[in-house]
């Protein structure tokens, strides 16, 4: 669960978000939306405690993630999947590589960790790719192994920032559906998106939160940005 409770956040000394208050339970999906520079990735950022809170507690299961010591937050981070607008593959390695070292950092079975990677790799359509290097992908390649890393060891917690960027529409559909198919009744999703249309495609039942004038607002979730 995440649960903000009166939060004010800043990004470069300037506040962004004002007196925020929300509760993420399992099983939901959230779509952040708003405007460019209206706070989506610092809202994103502080969840997973890379940026603290100027007021206010964001709790992630219980934990106080914005007292949390900085030392102690790669263990809580391992129970969240995080999904970024760059893909963020390291570039010594091939794809293949890529999946089992995000694996390793949570499971100890040398065969089980190649298991998972090839299975995720195949359900996101990318086996075909498993030996080459992130510079010898496309842009859409390299972003749909960045999710698939993500989401590879079920996390309980998905945190997305522009997961689609600037993707053309057929890749975008692909990411948000394949989202949409690892989605559980014991996981959450946040996902900040300015594809609005594709990502309510894939979470019809998800809440709208729109981010505007420093305010975080629940809204209509028919009504698109």
């Amino acid at each position: 669960m995440i649960r903000l409770d009166n939060v004010t956040i800043a990004h470069r000394g300037m506040p962004v978000i004002r007196e925020a208050s929300l509760t993420v339970s399992p099983g939901e999906a959230v779509l952040l939306i708003g405007p460019t520079g209206s706070g989506k990735t610092s809202l994103i950022r502080a969840l997973y405690g890379d940026l603290k809170p100027l007021q206010g507690s964001i709790k992630v299961n219980d934990r106080d993630i914005g007292t949390i010591a900085p030392g102690k937050l790669p263990r809580i981070r391992r129970g969240m999947g995080l999904i970024f607008q760059d893909d963020r593959l390291l570039e010594d390695r091939n794809v293949y590589e890529n999946m089992r070292f995000a694996l390793s950092i949570r499971l100890k079975s040398s065969k089980e960790i190649n298991r998972i990677a090839l299975q995720t790799l195949a359900e996101i359509g990318l086996s075909h790719v498993r030996s080459k290097y992130p510079d010898q992908l496309s842009g859409g390649e390299a972003q749909r192994v960045g999710v698939a890393r993500a989401l590879s060891s079920d996390p309980a917690i998905i945190l997305a920032d522009e997961p689609t960027g600037d993707l053309d529409p057929e890749t975008s559909r692909d990411i948000f559906s394949f989202l949409a198919a690892r989605r559980k009744t014991s996981n959450l999703f946040v996902i900040a998106t300015h594809d609005y249309d594709r990502a309510f495609e894939a979470f019809p039942d998800a809440r709208t939160l729109r981010l505007e004038g420093n305010s975080l607002v629940e809204e209509d979730s028919t009504e698109k940005e």
